[in-house]
């Protein structure tokens, strides 16, 4: 893993996940134009013989008319996989889950899909002191995707305002691994890297506490 600071790391991976799934633009016979489309969480089914037909069901946000998404098509019922038509039968969430944010999947469908930026980020650390220390790198894991700005995301989670970042970021204190400053003004993307140096910051106690998902005594 490369480097930009040398000495005392504390490395920390932040979990970000989207609070809402991707919701596909779709002509809406119910109200007569386009719309967004969220997912219920809730699947049907239906058994032809020996063929199967699943459909991960969405609503429109604005008159609630059902979308069919098709998920499992002609599928012998034989040849599934029992854990995968129970879960179908059932619900579950997980798997009602993993279809809602499949982009690909989704753009069979639709060519625009909205993908929101409310995120959690959950923090752990991985290695390093968590108190003697002025860098901090940041390791971001994305179980799905995100339009969330990773600006955004650092200036919210460590208590600093955007544009502090942006000044830190000029100053070369805050860099991420590949494309430097552009690319803290992308969403941010799963492994993505982003190395931060606290040295000569008055609040660096206070941001390396909130980086490592602990609460300052001052807050």
């Amino acid at each position: 893993m490369t480097r930009l600071f040398y000495g005392h790391w504390l490395s920390v991976r932040w979990t970000v996940s989207p609070l809402t799934a991707p919701r596909p633009l779709l002509f809406c016979s119910g109200c007569g134009q386009t719309a967004a489309f969220e997912t219920s969480g809730k699947f049907r089914l239906n058994a032809n013989g020996k063929r199967l037909d699943a459909w991960l069901l969405y609503r429109c946000s604005l008159c609630e008319t059902t979308w069919k998404r098709p998920v499992v098509e002609r599928q012998a019922v034989q040849a599934l996989d029992p854990g995968v038509l129970g879960a179908l039968q059932s619900n579950d969430a997980a798997l009602a889950k993993s279809f809602a944010f499949d982009l690909a999947g989704l753009r069979r469908f639709s060519g625009e899909i909205e993908i929101c930026g409310d995120v959690t980020v959950q923090k752990a650390v991985i290695s390093g002191p968590n108190c003697t220390t002025s860098r901090i790198e940041i390791e971001f894991s994305l179980p799905h995707p995100t339009a969330v700005r990773a600006d955004r995301v650092l200036a919210r989670e460590l208590g600093l305002s955007r544009t502090r970042i942006a000044g830190l970021a000029r100053q070369g204190k805050v860099r991420a691994a590949l494309k430097g400053a552009y690319q803290l003004r992308k969403p941010v993307t799963d492994g993505l890297q982003v190395h931060i140096d606290l040295s000569d910051l008055q609040d660096a106690a206070r941001v390396l506490s909130l980086a490592s998902g602990q609460r300052p005594r001052d807050l």
